[in-house]
């Protein structure tokens, strides 16, 4: 829908115009932040916008459905440069971004040696995503899956409860917290030879908000999980 369709104010709809917002889907992808600092919008013209977007049933990336809109005027936003960022000092073995910024989000394994649960040819791994709520975003399309040295790839089968969370997707809030989500993979082996050095497990997922393909890949070496790569690509230029 675009946003000539919204019927807006001619000073709302001005505003909009020269920040180069054309749709509902741009105001979408926006935070409170960015919206209340559209040059001359104003806190009236905000509220508008976010009156309008409840009529249409959505909202801001980073607001519930049920925020105040009449407590807009006393709202103090913060600036997501003015938010501490969390220390993250993993060290890539390769690391290739394509412009990704990754400085709000960090992916391990829970122990860097091989540690698994194995029931027959059951065998889970443990992930640990820890973010910042630095702006609203969600995560999508989870897939987990190893390679072996033979170059066989093996998708996961599900995921376990009793150890994290069952990931579809991830919604991440604007509330400048840290959070730490944990993910455990199973994976159905027949040969339990194919764990040796060299093996990879592989996280994708896709971020909606910087519209991008995320891969983080773990190598065992010496029976630990020594060796980390984290590639990204935007969606637009990633061909299957």
């Amino acid at each position: 829908m675009s946003i000539e369709e919204m019927d807006l104010s001619i000073r709302t709809y001005n505003c909009l115009k020269r920040r180069g917002i054309t749709c509902l889907g741009d105001l979408m992808e926006m935070n409170l932040y960015k919206l209340l600092h559209i040059r001359n919008l104003g806190r009236r013209s905000a509220k508008e916008v976010l009156l309008k977007m409840r009529e249409y049933g959505v909202t801001l990336s980073d607001l519930d459905d049920d925020f105040d809109i009449n407590d807009l005027s006393n709202l103090e936003v913060i600036s997501d440069k003015e938010i501490e960022l969390p220390n993250f000092n993993t060290k890539f073995n390769k690391k290739d971004l394509n412009g990704y910024d990754d400085d709000w989000i960090d992916i391990k394994l829970v122990n860097k040696k091989l540690d698994i649960q194995s029931t027959n040819s059951k065998v889970i791994f443990e992930f640990i995503f820890t973010y910042k709520g630095l702006c609203g975003n969600i995560l999508t399309d989870f897939e987990f899956y190893i390679t072996t040295n033979t170059e066989l790839k093996i998708k996961s089968n599900g995921y376990s409860k009793d150890v994290g969370d069952i990931p579809n997707k991830l919604d991440i809030w604007y509330d400048c917290k840290e959070h730490v989500i944990k993910i455990a993979p199973i994976f159905f082996i027949e040969n339990q030879q194919i764990i040796e050095d060299g093996l990879k497990l592989t996280a994708v997922f896709k971020d909606v908000k910087q519209s991008y393909l995320i891969r983080k890949t773990f190598t065992l070496e010496n029976s630990e999980w020594s060796k980390e790569e984290l590639f990204a690509i935007q969606l637009h230029k990633f061909l299957i």
